[in-house]
């Protein structure tokens, strides 16, 4: 399995890091927790919850450290905190939030700086990383889901993306180009009875075509990680804006109702 060297590590980190503060920077105290719902989590034990993930296991289950906190495990584990108490944790405020989490990066950033070469802690790491990937995709439709105003994210550097509707179709020329594998290059799959299927070269000649401009792109490039997206207007037939200012959702269980959630249930365990 390949790994990046720990400076991309970093990089990665410090990346999905600056989302997550992006998401939620211009929140107040009372946007920071919410309403109890099935389908989202209170942002600012969110947060925590994202920071935690990094400490459990790189520093703690494979560095052997303490905690950054003596109360993380009842703040933050999410495997034993129950979906619907968490609004009624004693969280810290946001300043300590944010203070925990800048500690935990900065150990784990000295680690993958300082310490000889270890792949277990780097996977433990970039693992990590994608673990508050996903928390940001939370934050953002956590955002949607109350009626939060768009993040400051997804803003197109190209003016282009902002000069409004175009005219007409895009042309794409046809033409020939290879489907598959070259014939003597011996390639074929396995499927899941255990057979073994060949594949080989096959010439597909498609006619010109022509499409309406796309309403909405969105990418990461696989490359480098960076994310880059935007929206344009394809016309008076365009699609409505991807962010709607309607609040989506109903009130979820109140603690101890036994109500069931989903939002408690996208992180993997932090227990072995």
């Amino acid at each position: 399995m390949h790994l990046p060297e720990p400076r991309e590590l970093i990089a990665q980190m410090e990346d999905t890091r600056a989302r997550t503060l992006t998401l939620i920077q211009d929140l107040d105290a009372q946007q920071l927790m919410g309403p109890r719902l099935p389908t989202v989590n209170p942002l600012r034990w969110e947060i925590g919850h994202a920071a935690y993930f990094h400490e459990y296991w790189v520093l703690r289950e494979h560095l052997g450290e303490a905690p950054g906190r003596p109360d993380v495990d009842r703040l933050y584990d999410s495997v034993n905190i129950h979906h619907d108490t968490r609004w009624d944790l004693p969280l810290p405020p946001l300043e300590e939030t944010l203070a925990y989490m800048d500690g935990v990066r900065e150990r784990v950033r000295h680690h993958l700086e300082q310490d000889a070469p270890d792949p277990r802690r780097d996977y433990l790491a970039q693992y990590a990383v994608f673990h508050e990937d996903m928390h940001t995709e939370a934050f953002t439709y956590t955002r949607q889901t109350l009626a939060y105003p768009p993040p400051a994210i997804g803003t197109a550097a190209d003016p282009g993306w902002r000069a409004g509707g175009l005219d007409g179709d895009a042309e794409i020329p046809g033409g020939t180009f290879l489907l598959g594998a070259m014939q003597d290059g011996g390639s074929s799959s396995t499927t899941k009875s255990g057979r073994t299927r060949s594949r080989s070269r096959r010439s597909a000649s498609p006619g010109p075509r022509s499409a309406t401009p796309s309403s909405r792109t969105s990418s990461r490039t696989a490359a480098t990680g960076a994310r880059s997206s935007g929206t344009k207007r394809a016309g008076p037939g365009a699609a409505p804006p991807v962010w709607s200012t309607r609040r989506t959702g109903g009130a979820g269980p109140t603690a101890g109702s036994g109500g069931t959630s989903t939002a408690g249930n996208r992180c993997p365990p932090t227990r072995r």
